[in-house]
């Protein structure tokens, strides 16, 4: 086995051994390439290796290793194979991440995503296939691995010493976690060099929507072509919030002339790019010939480490997601990053040896950041974890042991909205369909809509498929990154051209069904395909995978007939319908809490309350555009005829909030016409108690729901005075006569 005997965490090595065969937890605190997910996991390997030679009896393997992202439970993977002289996908060293696993049948060190391992507990409460759960990355706190923390302390107790815990992090509350799970913390002694920090003189410009402008995409080009240009070899790595700029910035630096004396190597790093090209950036190259600019979303923060990194340009933002209970829908939003994690990527800079940070943003505005990133499960849709919970019989979802409880509201709402998909009683206990959607790997939508298609709409079962399986991997369209795109730019022209044969009258659901048979029906020659018709082939590489496992997942269920909510009195008369409309039926039955209907204006839709909301909330009722992409608007003149009458109704998969129009937009739509079939499905929702769904008195609950009494996004002003106390509206045609008194102003102003 090769040591690496030069990084921090060896000179602890025999301090956590030791502590761990002692205590069930312990919490390991390191700086950000201190050796934690690489070395832990070998000491593991070899401590057992030991053992089999001495009177030891504790044994540490099988080991899972959590990581936040998928690419990072990939990469290290790989990393850690290499290390240890083997492979991955050997019985020594394997991963498991969504819709994708290379394990053999008794893999000693299992890399996988939190979200994996939450799914597992459903199934093995016990985590009884394990000795050892180490729970890495813990301080950025997705969700997933909050949960973990509460699902890991049940299984040590109900283990009873059989299993052991290592909680590893590099800016960890160690007093917080020493507390939760009583137990000791080693601190691993950092080593960083000093990084001279430069700060831009421009001020971040941010509405309640995200930036102002995408200027920094630009700016993060021109900084790195500058370093590239004049300064020293050495690593440049650059911090963008999404793959679409990622994409965009590698582009344009890939159009940079080469250095006299340094190859240029451009590669981009975010959470769904495939295992191979990932590992691409973590290759070692001649530093004194080549220089790699890799330009990464905040994974590269702090849970993977870019060896070789001296220079860092950090635009100051990421993307986060975000919950609007009022709305009951989930939000993507551009935001400033906290102090911690600008500190963080400052930092990358100085692993090796003494480095620079380049800030596009004021020290004023650094000054003004959060000192913390809110923890994740505090500001997204707890549904999915709801749903876990409820499966595993945790009876109070509001009291369980969480590390940083969320706010009641939050789960009340998620308990809700579990309820209005029929995958909770009154109880609350879960149904056969919540069990049945507890199985599926699909976020609790979705899995209601392909439930459906075995309930009530056979033939629709395929079609639904490819479509869960697409909105399960990144963006399958292809707009590569250009300094100035316009519409008459020729390129421009030809991906429109390219993607318009793939555009149904339906929407960009129906769109999705067409690009993936399209696919399978060119599969001899597919990556060329997929470039010929500006489409991502390692998107559509991913969906024929996780459609191949969501049909063994949904084939393997047993759900009772009388699970069906249908609206039909009989679902074999079903069989009848053409197939488009069971797809849309199948759909709808997920999403019909994601609706919208067209208001006055033919650009606009308003937003439909939760149905288990409206009495609390009052009817608040919100604007809502349709993204360019779905084609609702820009391409009326060369699409069909449903898109240029604007659709009555639309289903949505997910709201983004956008700069550039100021609002939230619908995107992966489904046109609804006649509307009544998303009326349909919101009428059988029942009334819930939340007094009974919950566990808590209705007004203690519903007085904390984030965002009712809050402006948000796209909510339409005052008339005429914007200094007027805010009114609710008593109609959602004075909501609709609102919004279209407002942009018809809004259009006065621009013309």
């Amino acid at each position: 086995m090769k040591e690496e005997g030069s990084l921090p965490i060896s000179g602890a090595k025999d301090e956590i051994l030791g502590l761990l065969r002692k205590h069930e937890v312990v919490v390991v605190v390191g700086d950000t390439g201190s050796g934690k997910t690489t070395q832990l996991p070998a000491y593991l390997l070899e401590a057992d290796e030991a053992s089999s030679s001495s009177s030891e009896r504790l044994l540490f393997c099988p080991v899972a290793i959590t990581q936040p992202r998928r690419v990072a439970a990939t990469s290290v993977s790989a990393r850690v194979a290499h290390t240890l002289g083997t492979r991955v996908g050997s019985e020594m060293v394997g991963y498991k991440v969504r819709f994708d696993a290379r394990v053999a049948a008794r893999t000693r060190l299992t890399f996988m995503t939190d979200g994996v391992l939450v799914r597992e507990c459903v199934s093995d409460p016990g985590l009884r296939k394990y000795r050892t759960i180490m729970l890495d990355e813990a301080h950025e706190r997705s969700v997933e691995t909050d949960v973990l923390f509460g699902l890991v302390k049940q299984a040590l107790r109900s283990r009873g010493g059989g299993l052991r815990c290592v909680v590893s992090s590099a800016t960890l509350n160690a007093e917080q976690f020493s507390t939760y799970f009583s137990c000791p913390v080693v601190r691993v002694p950092g080593r960083a060099y000093p990084v001279d920090v430069y700060h831009s003189k421009k001020r971040q410009t941010m509405t309640r929507f995200g930036p102002s402008s995408r200027d920094y995409v630009e700016a993060a080009v021109e900084v790195a072509s500058r370093i590239h240009s004049t300064q020293p070899a050495g690593h440049v790595l650059v911090f963008l919030t999404g793959q679409d700029e990622i994409e965009k910035a590698c582009g344009l630096l890939r159009e940079l002339q080469e250095h006299d004396s340094l190859e240029l190597r451009v590669l981009p790093l975010y959470g769904a790019l495939p295992p191979d090209d990932a590992n691409r950036v973590f290759e070692e190259v001649d530093d004194s010939s080549v220089r790699k600019i890799v330009v990464a979303t905040n994974i590269a923060e702090t849970s993977l480490t870019v060896p070789g990194i001296k220079y860092v340009v950090d635009s100051g933002y990421a993307k986060l997601k975000g919950f609007e209970p009022s709305r009951s829908v989930a939000s993507l939003t551009v935001v400033p990053v906290s102090k911690v994690a600008a500190e963080q990527r400052a930092g990358r800079a100085g692993r090796t040896g003494p480095g620079q940070c380049y800030r596009l943003y004021s020290k004023a505005c650094f000054d003004d950041m959060a000192p913390e990133t809110i923890p994740e499960i505090k500001r997204t849709s707890m549904a999915s974890v709801a749903l876990v919970l409820k499966s595993l019989r945790v009876a109070d979802v509001v009291a369980f042991d969480f590390l940083d409880p969320p706010d009641p509201a939050q789960l009340a709402c998620a308990l809700l909205e579990l309820h209005a998909l029929g995958a909770l009683d009154e109880g609350p206990r879960l149904t056969h369909l919540g069990y049945a959607m507890a199985n599926l790997a699909l976020e609790p939508n979705l899995a209601r809509a392909l439930l459906e298609t075995r309930l009530s709409y056979p033939e629709a079962r395929d079609p639904v498929l490819s479509i869960c399986a697409m909105l399960s991997a990144e963006e399958v369209w292809y707009f590569p990154g250009r300094r100035r795109r316009r519409r008459d730019d020729e390129q421009h022209l030809e991906i429109l051209a390219a993607h318009l044969k793939f555009r149904h009258p339906r929407g960009d659901l129906f769109s999705l069904i067409r690009v993936y048979d399209a696919f399978e029906k060119n599969s001899a020659d597919a990556p060329a395909w997929a470039r010929r018709h500006w489409l991502r082939y390692r998107a559509l590489h991913f969906a024929r995978r996780a459609r191949r496992q969501l049909r063994d997942e949904l084939a393997a269920l047993d759900i009772p007939k009388s699970s069906s909510s249908s609206s039909s009195s009989s679902s074999s008369s079903n069989y009848h319908l053409p197939e488009d409309e069971q797809i849309a039926r199948s759909m709808c039955a997920g999403l019909c809490l994601n609706a919208a209907e067209r208001g006055l204006h033919p650009e606009a839709f308003v937003l439909l309350p939760s149905p288990s909301l409206a009495a609390e909330t009052d009817g608040l009722s919100t604007g809502v555009g349709a993204l360019p992409s779905i084609s609702l608007v820009r391409v009326d003149e060369v699409t069909s005829a449903a898109f240029a009458k604007h659709p009555p109704a639309i289903c949505f998969h997910e709201l983004r909030v956008t700069h550039s129009s100021r609002g939230s937009f619908a995107h992966n739509v489904l046109v609804v016409d006649p509307p009544d079939i998303i009326h349909d499905y919101r009428r059988r929702i029942g009334k819930a108690d939340l007094d009974d769904l919950c566990g808590r008195p209705r007004k203690k609950i519903i007085a904390r729901v984030p965002g009712v009494q809050e402006e948000m996004p796209g909510k339409i002003p005052p008339k005429d005075d914007d200094d007027a106390p805010s009114r609710k509206s008593s109609s959602s045609s004075d909501v609709e006569a609102a919004r279209a008194r407002f942009l018809e102003r809004k259009r006065q102003r621009r013309a």
